[in-house]
């Protein structure tokens, strides 16, 4: 037997308020059935009715809207070249840990009186800093 997920509903801002609306006209002329009716006529619980009730009372409008789903839009290209940019300083004080590193283990090696191999020219490693940046 295979079983059959059940699709998420999903309700505009605005049928939310207008079932809302709705349901407390029911509510307030004591009409349950009326209620419980318009609840089962749109596949939904007390509980997700109260959620949007809260969300409304909280003035969040637009909580009561479909979330949008998948990727987030592209960055502006000013937003991308800021990003690119931190990210590029973060990576230079990476290298310059780094190189640090890199110098101490060979002093280490050399007062041991071992020799360490060298990096390959174009390895990171092996660039000089650059100095006054």
């Amino acid at each position: 037997m295979k079983l059959v997920r059940a699709k998420k509903l999903r309700f505009s801002a605005a049928l939310k308020i207008e079932l809302l609306r709705k349901v407390e006209a029911a509510e307030a002329a004591g009409r349950a059935e009326q209620v419980a009716g318009l609840l089962q006529e749109h596949g939904l619980s007390l509980d997700v009715l109260d959620k949007w009730r809260r969300d409304r009372d909280a003035g969040e409008l637009a909580a009561l809207a479909p979330r949008k789903r998948g990727r987030k839009p592209l960055k502006s290209p000013e937003e991308e070249l800021a990003s690119l940019r931190k990210r590029k300083a973060q990576l230079e004080e990476q290298i310059k840990r780094a190189r640090v590193v890199v110098e101490v283990q060979q002093k280490v090696a050399a007062l041991l009186g071992k020799d360490l191999p060298r990096p390959a020219p174009g390895h990171p490693a092996s660039a000089t800093p650059k100095r006054g940046r």
